[in-house]
């Protein structure tokens, strides 16, 4: 894991190397990182599995066995859910396993017709259908009279890094909050991201990067692409490597 304000100050430290005077706001920081976080995410997701290092960067995201309860041979696909990992398994009241395959709304209509190919219990198939009231993809079983428990492995979305921050009324300096910080302390004296003012508790919405300090360079470089920088690869390096040292601190 990468904290979204140590990558922030790296790519200040970028930015001031390449002499143009260039700033990075807060806010253009997180919405670049959303740009980059996806084409990272859609990079990796491009060579899924195929090396050992693509194992180990889409391991966060893997979430395994989950088991949702069939209603009426069919289920919502969890929030945040991007893809499936192999079969999905019906488990039913007798503990009986049977993997499941995924068709087509054609093939489907195909299979049915077909005595030899239709779905059964035995050998069960799915699609995926429409979305419901939260927008989640509705996983649909065949035979429909299935029922039990569709256990699936899936890789899910990467969160969305943002940096959240106070500023101190004075100074002007930045104070950036910690991931997860369900109270954190704005003082008196300075005034929090979106104009409350200190001596108060906020939620903190800081959001840190999900990927490993094997992806430093290649994020760093993204970030300077779509700011118009040009950097050698020799200091997008050094920066990585300076970012790697903070983060482990």
């Amino acid at each position: 894991m990468i904290l979204a304000s140590t990558l922030y100050e790296t790519l200040l430290e970028l930015i001031r190397a390449d002499k143009r005077g260039l700033s990075l706001s807060e806010e253009e920081y997180s919405g670049l990182s959303n740009v980059v976080n996806e084409r990272i995410y859609s990079i990796r997701y491009k060579e899924f599995e195929n090396s050992t290092d693509n194992i180990s960067a889409m391991a966060p995201f893997k979430v395994i066995n989950l088991p949702i309860v069939l209603v009426a041979a069919e289920c919502s696909l969890p929030g945040g859910y991007y893809n499936m990992i192999g079969k999905p398994r019906i488990v039913d009241d007798d503990t009986i396993t049977r993997r499941c395959d995924l068709v087509s709304q054609m093939e489907l209509d195909e299979r049915t017709d077909d005595y030899l190919t239709q779905p059964t219990q035995t050998y069960p198939v799915y699609t995926l259908g429409e979305l419901d009231v939260s927008d989640n993809i509705i996983l649909h079983v065949y035979p429909n009279d299935i029922t039990g428990n569709v256990n699936i492995d899936y890789l899910r979305k990467a969160n969305t890094p943002y940096l959240d921050y106070y500023v101190d009324d004075t100074t002007l300096n930045r104070f950036y909050l910690d991931a997860d910080d369900m109270a954190a302390e704005v003082p008196a004296g300075a005034t929090y991201r979106d104009g409350t003012a200190g001596l108060t508790l906020v939620e903190s919405l800081t959001v840190d990067w999900e990927w490993g300090n094997d992806e430093i360079p290649l994020i760093l470089s993204m970030f300077t692409e779509l700011m118009g920088i040009t950097l050698p690869d020799q200091l997008l390096v050094e920066a990585g490597n300076l970012l790697e040292t903070k983060n482990i601190a």
